[in-house]
């Protein structure tokens, strides 16, 4: 899409696609409707143009809200080419893995069994509270980095 002055002067079907806006309803408009609230509108106006790309959330003509990648790069006179990617599922994977990661951490933990891993080196990369209080040790991290044979 290009942008002049955050308005749009032309988009693709990708962005309407994204928006659920038609091309007509796009071209002309100023892009603040597309932000949750005025807030969110001044921050990625204010950050986008100096880093040359931001995350935000965007949303659809459905109302439904979407995580998008803003790119920019200048075009002639004072327009920009915008590069709008929907990383809505991207966000959704990375926190489940999150989640997943905290529950799998919380697990190990609490239990009473002894677990460790080491890294190919042969360095103790991760050991729960049972396997320290089991070796005499005070902490998990005194622990971390140290060699198999110890």
């Amino acid at each position: 899409m290009k942008v002049k002055d955050r308005t749009f002067e032309w988009v693709n079907d990708a962005m309407c696609a994204i928006t659920g806006y038609e091309e007509g309803e796009l071209v002309g408009r100023d892009s603040r409707f597309l932000y949750p609230d005025d807030e969110e509108y001044e921050r990625v106006g204010r950050d986008i143009y100096r880093k040359g790309q931001e995350e935000s959330r965007w949303v659809r003509k459905d109302g439904s809200m979407r995580d998008v990648l803003l790119q920019v790069s200048r075009a002639a006179g004072n327009s920009y080419i915008a590069v709008i990617t929907d990383i809505t599922e991207r966000n959704k994977t990375a926190q489940a893995l999150k989640e997943s990661e905290k529950l799998y951490r919380n697990i190990i933990e609490k239990i009473q069994d002894v677990f460790y891993r080491f890294d190919m080196d042969g360095r103790l990369i991760m050991i729960n509270p049972a396997g320290t209080r089991m070796l005499g040790y005070d902490s998990v991290d005194e622990m971390l980095g140290l060699p198999m044979e110890t």
